[in-house]
């Protein structure tokens, strides 16, 4: 299912029948339409020629560790939502792809599955553990203005991203990836942040969910 670097199966179990609505349409990346395009900040980019240095400001507000993982201060910020914006580098960056300070530009890289449930509809589990502080997929779908969506008469899907200057939304409802079909909870596993590559960190943050305990399988 979908286009990411892993494989996402989709699984119905119950005797319902039930499929995807044929309207929905699979993407891994944010629709914009252009219309929520703004300039690139160069003054957060580095000139690191591989891996960010131990003097790059790039790593010196870094929150993830050499493993990739939310480090475990910032999964404590994160789930009192004290956290802030991650930011990540950039395509301005001149480092690496491997760079420590590259992880949720890159995508899905746990096995997750989408399967159905009797009593939730579609929902979604891991098909190996998970450790804190992973990253876990980011939300996507249409970027719509708070004035559109307002307009839309189903409101499931959507996702309000509210700043100082501006509010916005993004709706999965026709448009999405996995995080579509991931289910509230009250003993949630999940914290969600706001993370910024190749954006103005004021306008477009991409909206990404983290573990924040280990996921069992």
């Amino acid at each position: 299912m979908g286009r990411e670097r892993v494989a996402i199966p989709l699984e119905n179990g119950t005797d319902d029948g039930a499929t995807l609505d044929p309207n929905f349409e699979y993407v891994n990346a944010v629709d914009d339409h252009d219309s929520f395009q703004t300039h690139i900040d160069f003054s957060l980019a580095c000139r690191c020629a591989n891996d960010c240095q131990v003097d790059c400001p790039c790593l010196a507000r870094c929150t993830y560790d050499a493993d990739g993982h939310l480090t475990g201060r910032a999964v404590e910020l994160a789930d009192k939502a004290e956290l802030g914006v991650i930011l990540e580098c950039s395509s301005c960056c001149f480092c690496s792809n491997k760079c420590r300070s590259r992880v949720a530009q890159k995508g899905v890289h746990c096995g997750l599955e989408v399967y159905r449930t009797r009593k939730y509809g579609w929902a979604v589990r891991t098909c190996s553990l998970i450790l804190k502080g992973s990253f876990v997929c980011e939300y996507t779908g249409e970027l719509i203005s708070d004035a559109d969506a307002d307009k839309r008469e189903d409101d499931t899907y959507l996702f309000e991203i509210v700043d100082e200057t501006s509010a916005y939304c993004i709706d999965a409802k026709f448009k999405g990836n996995v995080s579509r079909f991931i289910n509230h909870s009250c003993e949630a596993n999940l914290v969600t942040l706001r993370v910024v590559w190749d954006a103005n960190i004021r306008h477009l943050p991409h909206i990404c969910f983290y573990a924040k305990r280990d996921i069992q399988q």
